[in-house]
């Protein structure tokens, strides 16, 4: 059973879809198309993503125009979201030690064991502690390290400069977090609310509340687009900008209290708004770095 789901405005070949073969089986076309009907009566869903390789996009092409053909779909919006391969610093994709194809849990450990030992050469505490941050460092180096791509792209995947605590990687941004909470917890300001009305009086204020305030469109560029590298991108700018903050004001020797007020204020803020970055990406803080 093959359906043409070939058009006039195509400006490459599109194969017909095979449906069901000469052995009566059936293919990944048809459990698609099934699913597709599973999903339309359950759920009635506005939008159905397929977040697959980007090695896919014939077959979802092929699965796509079938359905609608057939009138499986009315109102449903099918869309493929591809993405890149992960590859080693050779350029191929990721591999193990023996040649094979590595699963997560393997890179997982891998990145664990790495951030577990800069973790233990650190002055951080706390056996139980230095293992729950290690996780955390692992995880938000795997994931910003992916998301930071955008997710049609190929990139490399670098150990070492994905763990650093300088540059784009989840490393900076939990470091800035531990950073901000070490500044409220020895002010024992912690619980103190934002108090943005002081006159701003330097080009980093300025940069650090316009970052803050723009944050939004990062938000919606990444929906518009399904990239969340809008997200990563803004969250490392954002926590640049504080970087330059924290290092032209003596916040912590500040004399005039107003100005004090107002700087643990941006602290606080860029914290809040940071953490919700790191919600959306899926990645968890940590109080100490």
């Amino acid at each position: 059973m093959v359906v043409d789901v070939s058009e006039q405005t195509d400006t490459c070949t599109i194969p017909p879809v095979i449906i069901k073969k000469t052995d009566d089986s059936n293919i990944y076309a048809t459990t698609d198309l099934a699913t597709i009907i599973q999903r339309v009566g359950d759920f009635h869903p506005a939008q159905i993503w397929y977040v697959v390789d980007n090695r896919q996009s014939m077959h979802f092409t092929q699965v796509f125009r079938c359905a609608q053909k057939a009138g499986l779909v009315s109102d449903t919006k099918l869309e493929h979201l591809g993405f890149g391969t992960m590859n080693g610093t050779d350029g191929k994709p990721y591999k193990t030690r023996d040649g094979g194809v590595m699963p997560l849990s393997e890179l997982c450990n891998i990145v664990f064991e790495a951030a577990l030992d800069r973790v233990n050469a650190s002055e951080f505490s706390s056996g139980q502690d230095k293992t729950e941050t290690a996780r955390k460092i692992a995880l938000a180096t795997i994931k910003f390290g992916d998301l930071i791509n955008h997710r049609l792209k190929d990139y490399i995947f670098d150990l070492d400069k994905f763990l650093a605590a300088e540059g784009k990687t989840g490393s900076f941004l939990l470091y800035t977090i531990a950073r901000i909470n070490s500044i409220l917890r020895r002010l024992k300001m912690d619980n103190c609310k934002p108090v943005l009305s002081y006159k701003i009086s330097s080009d980093v204020e300025r940069e650090l509340l316009l970052k803050l305030a723009l944050s939004n469109v990062a938000f919606i560029n990444a929906f518009i687009e399904r990239a969340p590298n809008y997200v990563c991108e803004n969250a490392y700018q954002l926590a640049s900008a504080f970087s330059k903050f924290y290092h032209d004001n003596h916040i912590l020797s500040e004399v005039d209290s107003d100005k004090q007020a107002f700087w643990v204020s941006l602290c606080v803020t860029t914290k809040k708004v940071l953490l919700k970055h790191l919600d959306v990406l899926g990645i968890e803080a940590v109080e100490f770095m």
